[in-house]
């Protein structure tokens, strides 16, 4: 994960565990963005590889799109159609529960009597 904080100076510094990469890069008039090398060789971008951007507080966070990404996209509107709010989905969770385990587990035998 490359965090690109308020895009300063080009310049990286790399450790075992984070790559955290200031780097510059202007905006064109139909709003592209050339990905400098050391940013894409650092997130091992390739031509035709998807990226997220994620905002939040002035600072984008830019990463490679994952399987579980793709996934999300293609049942997520689905997902929040059915459950609009994080409320309803936890509702419906512990409301189905048991019956969700069994479907992907198998019956519960329950000796306690409930």
């Amino acid at each position: 994960m490359i965090v690109l904080a308020g895009f300063t100076e080009q310049k990286a510094k790399f450790t075992k565990r984070k790559a955290i990469l200031n780097s510059t890069a202007k905006v064109t008039a139909k709003g592209q963005v050339t990905i400098p090398a050391a940013v894409r060789k650092a997130l091992s971008v390739n031509e035709g590889d998807e990226l997220i951007f994620e905002v939040s507080d002035g600072m984008a966070e830019i990463r490679k799109l994952t399987a579980i990404d793709r996934l999300s996209k293609a049942i997520g509107p689905r997902l929040r159609e059915a459950f609009p709010t994080p409320k309803d989905f936890d509702a419906y969770l512990k409301a189905n529960r048991k019956k969700i385990f069994e479907s992907i587990y198998g019956e519960i035998n329950d000796k306690s009597g409930d």
